[in-house]
């Protein structure tokens, strides 16, 4: 990087910090009292995405979920949130393997056989 770049980044730092600190000195000149923070807070996210449920809710300083509650290994749910609960619960989702397992129970959880063909009995009138 040359000179005259390296002068030029200079440049755009002194400035855009020139202009950072007139609009400070703006904010705290002509906005009242209680709007000031809402002008000068920062715009960074303190949540971010959670592996196990997908919800924007992993708070990135406490690094847990606020809506699972990850890394814990019970998933989070209170008995003041009913609705939560139901939102959550089995059957709201696909349940790939959950919905196979009522149908082997009743066969009797075989596998690798065949099943006997029914014959139908007849009656004698």
């Amino acid at each position: 990087m040359g000179f005259a770049a390296t002068l030029r980044c200079l440049l755009a730092v002194v400035v855009s910090r020139t202009v950072l600190i007139l609009l400070v000195a703006f904010v705290l000149v002509f906005c009242p009292v209680d709007e000031r923070y809402l002008v000068l807070r920062r715009h960074t996210k303190s949540h971010t995405l959670c592996r196990r449920c997908g919800n924007r809710a992993f708070h990135r300083q406490h690094k847990t979920c606020a809506s699972c509650g990850y890394p814990s290994a019970k998933i989070r749910s209170y008995e003041w949130g009913q609705k939560a609960k139901r939102r959550k619960t089995t059957g709201t989702g696909r349940m790939r393997y959950l919905k196979d397992v009522s149908r082997r129970f009743k066969n009797g959880f075989r596998e690798n056989t065949v099943a006997k063909k029914r014959v139908s009995a007849k009656t004698d009138a």
